[in-house]
């Protein structure tokens, strides 16, 4: 709502300020009524100044005087928002009242300039770097988390330059809202932007299956159920298994197949420089897929190859997020898969190996000094206490009951065996409180 006045020279002795309301989501008929209000107000103050005592009325009464105290109904009614409904339309009172939705939109739309405006104005923490800036050095997302502009910046050009472009979501760790790309426009320079865009087009071709990338031009075409794809670049008909030109009715040539025929090539002849370098792409390309052949497992949802290092064998897929598991392959959600089935969690390589590195780092911490060793041999078992969290055996001290587990870095008492938050509340001579030094 806005008040325009306009001071005739004999105000405010003798005549009243000339004016004009104008608002977007009162009607006419509701703004005469304010008008003849505020003729009322200045008939009772004259000829005092009355501009000041108008805008502070509009501001906290208009809409009680109105009968809209609880709530703005907007009008909707064609003749009175263009003052044609007859008598009692003041041409003071200008509506601009259109249609109900675009009234809304617009007291919206003023709604969230005005928050907006608040928050630039105000002080907040940023929650990544935990520095005080003023809102106007703040980047708001659309999930309502909001963290200064330059460690934004920095956390989406992290993620560009890693190309990790699929984890970029809101920093907020309880949040998963994805950045949209036009807050990644403003947030990233022309040439990171232009990766993000890139690297967000490969990542989504890379999670669908029946993606295949042409050996020749490296586009991306669309396999039949056979295997069949036919470059839509160069028209080239390959094979999606072994990218060879289409062999229906045969095998695929298997990639040691592939390499003992390219290595033999290479005997006895003369290639150009240009040709020795492709065929040693071709040739790493075939060591590759017989070492992925080999190694990986193809993930069951966008068979993507992934290599297990090392751990159980519940896996992640790097590309697409999903869980399979890495002895059969097939699509799984938790640990179940596990339970009583022919697939088991830990291999026993795997065991053996974290054994060995266990029993390495132990030798290396007794070694300097760091784990407690049995102070008297085998006739001091009797000081020898197991860790109630990990099992671990440790030695009582000088008849102190006050245990620290070396390996799982957990206090518990010696008496009662029982995990230890806070000593001065366990230990004591009260009831229900353990000494905390006894004989052995």
């Amino acid at each position: 709502m806005t008040l325009l006045c306009v001071f005739p020279p004999n105000y405010p002795s003798h005549s009243a300020p000339l004016y004009e309301i104008t608002c977007s989501w009162l009607t006419k008929k509701k703004l005469s009524t304010l008008c003849t209000c505020l003729d009322k107000i200045w008939e009772e103050t004259s000829p005092e100044v009355v501009v000041y005592m108008w805008s502070e009325w509009l501001r906290s009464q208009a809409l009680s005087e109105l009968g809209m105290s609880e709530g703005i109904e907007l009008g909707n009614d064609f003749e009175e928002r263009n003052g044609k409904s007859g008598e009692g339309l003041d041409w003071r009172a200008v509506s601009r009242l259109n249609s109900s939705n675009a009234d809304v939109y617009s007291l919206l739309q003023y709604e969230e300039s005005a928050k907006h405006k608040v928050f630039q104005e105000s002080v907040h923490t940023c929650l990544i770097c935990f520095s005080e800036y003023s809102g106007y050095s703040f980047t708001k997302l659309p999930c309502q988390h909001y963290f200064c502009t330059t460690c934004l910046k920095q956390y989406c050009n992290m993620h560009v330059k890693e190309g990790s472009v699929l984890n970029l979501n809101c920093p907020d760790t309880s949040c998963k809202e994805q950045i949209p790309p036009t807050y990644l426009k403003q947030l990233l320079d022309e040439e990171a932007f232009e990766r993000w865009d890139n690297l967000s087009l490969q990542r989504a071709l890379d999670a669908m299956a029946d993606v295949v990338y042409c050996p020749k031009c490296k586009t991306a075409s669309l396999e039949d159920p056979d295997h069949l794809v036919q470059c839509s670049q160069c028209r080239f008909s390959f094979c999606s298994l072994c990218l060879s030109n289409w062999h229906p009715g045969q095998t695929c040539m298997s990639p040691e197949a592939k390499l003992r025929i390219l290595q033999s090539r290479r005997q006895g002849r003369e290639m150009g420089e240009e040709a020795i370098k492709k065929e040693k792409e071709l040739i790493n390309e075939c060591l590759d897929m017989d070492y992925i052949k080999r190694e990986a497992k193809q993930c069951p949802t966008c068979r993507m190859a992934v290599q297990k290092s090392e751990g159980c064998n519940k896996m992640i897929c790097t590309n697409c997020g999903g869980y399979f598991c890495f002895q059969c392959g097939k699509k799984i959600a938790g640990y179940d898969h596990f339970r009583g089935g022919s697939c088991i969690l830990l291999d026993q390589l795997e065991l053996n190996r974290w054994e060995l590195q266990f029993n390495l780092q132990l030798q290396q911490l007794q070694e300097q000094d760091l784990v407690p060793r049995n102070p008297r041999g085998a006739a001091g078992m009797a000081a020898a206490r197991p860790c109630p969290n990990c099992k671990q055996v440790n030695y009582k001290a000088g008849g102190n009951n006050h245990i620290f587990c070396w390996a799982c870095q957990c206090h518990y008492c010696g008496l009662c065996n029982n995990v230890v938050r806070k000593g001065a509340g366990h230990f004591g001579t009260g009831p229900n409180k353990c000494k905390q030094h006894t004989p052995d």
